[in-house]
């Protein structure tokens, strides 16, 4: 009358994959998070049979942890967890700046939707569709943590924007000061896009282009109202916020932002506190097919 569990590693196997590819599993180093025992413990003997370094979370706030701690190449999920939704998880890696440009594949299962009832490709993932194989799972490890278009690409990975680009979105009404903050960031080497409004950038923002944001909370309404209104065009991807503003007032009086640069302020500041928000080249949070 005694019932015995028993997990065999069954994912012994010989992915048919190119020789670039198998260059790069030596160098890939994953953070699992899947509260599944069975499906963790599947997922990771997988990885580990072919080579890669594999950091297990038991939970969500543990898996965060890990990812600051140790800087994975990428974070592979499932969209089903318990403690914390996938959405949040994903939010969290990208306001903390030392895990802000790590890439991320969810492991959607069916038509899955997240808990606000919105469809998986309006978050700032990849998805792998279940259910795969264990050579298109490692493929599509490779191919979006490296992000290069001559790895082999795994048919069943949806890119969800494609050619996406991580940028620094500046809104400012002033469009003297834009064009002079857009020429010295770019010449930094920090790609930005300039508006005088927000609806101007909403082909970004629904691409899930911007990865902070600088905003000129100077004008109508309190810098709170501002601030607010900003984060509501960013209900899934809630990039970090700095504001910027003339009056010395005001910036003694900002919550919620991660830092306030008075008028007129020195451009090498800005550029040192924006940048580990920014993949400089996209190519951490891009992949072309």
């Amino acid at each position: 009358g005694t019932t015995f569990t028993l997990l065999f590693p069954l994912s012994l196997f010989r992915p048919s994959l190119s020789e670039e590819t198998h260059a790069h599993i030596g160098d890939l180093h994953v953070l699992l998070l899947d509260d599944e025992p069975e499906e963790q413990y599947f997922l990771q003997s997988t990885l580990e049979t072919v080579g890669i370094r594999v950091l297990a979370g038991a939970n969500s706030f543990e898996a965060l942890r890990m990812a600051a701690d140790e800087g994975p190449d990428i974070a592979l999920l499932s969209d089903a967890l318990t403690d914390l939704p996938w959405t949040t998880v994903m939010s969290r890696l990208h306001e903390n700046p030392a895990t802000s440009t790590i890439p991320a594949i969810v492991l959607k299962n069916g038509d899955a939707e997240d808990d606000e009832g919105e469809a998986l490709t309006h978050s700032d993932a990849h998805t792998l569709p279940r259910p795969f194989s264990a050579d298109q799972l490692v493929r599509s490890l490779v191919h979006v943590a490296f992000g290069s278009t001559t790895l082999d690409a795994p048919q069943s990975l949806e890119i969800i924007g494609a050619s996406r680009r991580s940028v620094a979105l500046i809104v400012d009404s002033d469009p003297d000061h834009l064009e002079w903050m857009e020429t010295a960031l770019t010449h930094r080497n920090i790609p930005c896009r300039c508006v005088g409004r927000l609806d101007q950038a909403e082909d970004a923002i629904r691409n899930g282009e911007v990865s902070v944001l600088l905003l000129d909370i100077d004008g109508p309404g309190s810098p709170a109202t501002r601030i607010a209104e900003a984060r509501e065009w960013f209900l899934h991807s809630r990039p970090p916020v700095f504001a910027l503003t003339g009056m010395p007032e005001t910036s003694k009086q900002i919550e919620g932002v991660q830092d306030v640069f008075q008028k007129p302020f020195k451009i090498d500041a800005v550029a040192e506190a924006i940048a580990p928000y920014v993949a400089k080249d996209g190519s951490r949070r891009t992949v072309r097919t």
